[in-house]
């Protein structure tokens, strides 16, 4: 029974870490940015206190992003979805994985 026991703690310990719930997370940095891409489609970049964690804001859908590698600072991922700031020789940012996309050639819009 006490094997049982710790096999059902460690499982729901488990559980606690793979389940990770950012709905409540607050953008703190600069207003939201405005991407505009080709055929005049949109998403919505907001930065967090870390430098490596985003919200990105497309179509009905909102995920806050990471970027993982070292080698690649400018790539954010979470799933499927992929955002690239410096996309290409361009610099132009794109955003793959999110719905209405994909999304290419993206230029931040000036909040003029």
């Amino acid at each position: 029974m006490k094997t049982i026991s710790m096999m059902g703690a460690a499982a729901l310990l488990l559980c606690a870490c793979e389940t990770y719930d950012d709905s409540n997370a607050m953008p703190n940095g600069p207003p939201p940015q405005t991407y505009v891409c080709d055929g005049g489609k949109t998403f919505l970049l907001s930065m967090f206190i870390q430098a490596d964690v985003l919200s990105v804001t497309a179509g009905d859908r909102q995920v806050i992003v990471r970027a993982r590698n070292d080698n690649h600072p400018s790539v954010y991922t979470r799933g499927r979805v992929k955002l690239d700031m410096d996309a290409g020789e361009t610099g132009d940012a794109s955003l793959t994985g999110m719905s209405g996309g994909p999304y290419s050639n993206c230029k931040w819009k000036s909040a003029e």
